[in-house]
């Protein structure tokens, strides 16, 4: 596994290229199935967000038979999520942002032979002025597995991604200005009969 520091340049990369690449999310309803994934991470990058802490845990609500939203190649897909979909992310430290999911974005092995990844969004703002995301991210830039461009809904083996990272990104006009980023430690399917908090 790559360093930290290099983590958190390929992070930053990533994020960028996914917001440079595809147009913020539409919010079309849609049936939903909703699935849960909790998280829990080690912080290893922070900028712009005093006293954010060293760990952070949280989770993502999804609708997992949303329908494909647009297309990035044949192996390549995103598809849109609206409330309740949701992603909540809080350090430690006591920073905490909850905001709508928007998109998951999914890139098998058969696109290019060479990278794959599931990448879930939550995205506010606008792009040409103040802009929040959060990002769930597990990838691989060599040796690609992601069997298809379906929607998971069992958690993936997140150790076995060569990337596999949280973060908020704050910009403004495209310039980052905000971030706490950290690497994934757990990532279960929320137990049955424990619900969906409301906050």
């Amino acid at each position: 596994m790559k360093r930290p520091s290099k983590m958190s340049k390929a992070s930053l990369g990533a994020a960028i290229v996914f917001l440079l690449a595809f147009p913020l999310a539409s919010h079309t309803p849609a049936q939903t199935a909703l699935v849960r994934f909790d998280f829990t991470g080690r912080v290893f990058s922070t900028f712009g967000v005093p006293g954010a802490g060293n760990s952070v845990s949280g989770y993502i609500i999804f609708n997992s038979s949303a329908p494909l939203t647009t297309r990035c190649g044949s192996h390549c897909a995103r598809y849109s999520q609206s409330a309740p979909a949701t992603f909540v992310f809080t350090t430690n430290g006591g920073f905490r942002l909850r905001q709508k999911l928007t998109s998951i974005n999914i890139l098998d092995k058969f696109e290019n032979g060479t990278g794959d990844y599931y990448v879930f969004d939550a995205d506010v703002g606008s792009t040409s002025g103040h802009f929040s995301r959060l990002t769930l991210t597990l990838s691989n830039n060599s040796n690609p597995f992601i069997p298809n461009i379906s929607i998971p809904t069992t958690p993936p083996d997140f150790s076995a991604f060569q990337f596999h990272t949280v973060s908020f990104f704050g910009f403004n006009a495209l310039a980052p200005t905000h971030g706490v980023h950290a690497i994934i430690t757990s990532l279960p399917r929320h137990k049955l009969g424990r619900g969906f908090p409301s906050r």
